[in-house]
């Protein structure tokens, strides 16, 4: 079946991407946090692609990492879990946040994703256990402790005024040139400093 589709961009929508490959479009559903991760219209780009069918359709979903996709998949096969709620899913949580969760069982962080309340949540934690090598490989942080502390950086920074983006960037960027976090204090404070 599919698997990556190589091409120019040719459109880019709140929820899709479309990829032109020789004269043919193709729509892909994308997580909604690659509108800003997207190269330019008019370059060439690359996607791992998913195939998902129902009985009256065939959706191609995108991802710009293989792992993405395995996650994507491993999100899928999860019982109650479709297409849209496990898209919605990676692309409300930074895999950051995702790991903090699994790593925590904190299903809270999990329900600030749209479709998803406190019973899917709760058996998310259970089944995505085993993802979480996945999951850690996808973030950006470089050492599971400053991973257990992201969610709680991010929601300090927010409490101060941060927008959720640009809280979650202050912390990355920390983290990127930090590396290894003690306590969570420590991490708030690098995060707060001018880039």
């Amino acid at each position: 079946m599919f698997d990556t589709i190589r091409g120019t961009l040719l459109r880019v929508s709140a929820e899709s991407a479309t990829v032109d490959t020789g004269g043919i479009g193709w729509r892909l559903f994308v997580p909604a946090s690659y509108l800003k991760r997207l190269a330019k219209i008019g370059t060439e780009v690359n996607f791992f692609v998913s195939l998902v069918t129902r009985e009256h359709s065939q959706t191609l979903f995108g991802f710009l990492k293989e792992e993405e996709r395995l996650l994507f998949e491993k999100l899928l096969n999860i019982n109650g879990i479709g297409p849209k709620t496990a898209l919605a899913l990676m692309g409300h949580l930074a895999s950051d946040e995702l790991a903090a969760a699994i790593l925590r069982k904190d299903s809270k962080i999990l329900q600030k994703v749209p479709g998803i309340g406190k019973k899917t949540a709760e058996r998310l934690l259970v089944d995505l256990k085993d993802a979480l090598p996945l999951v850690s490989d996808l973030a950006m942080t470089k050492s599971e402790s400053a991973s257990l502390y992201f969610c709680d950086a991010v929601s300090a920074l927010e409490n101060l005024g941060y927008s959720r983006d640009k809280a979650q960037g202050s912390v990355k960027k920390a983290i990127e040139k930090g590396g290894s976090f003690q306590d969570l204090s420590a991490l708030i404070c690098a995060s707060l400093k001018p880039t």
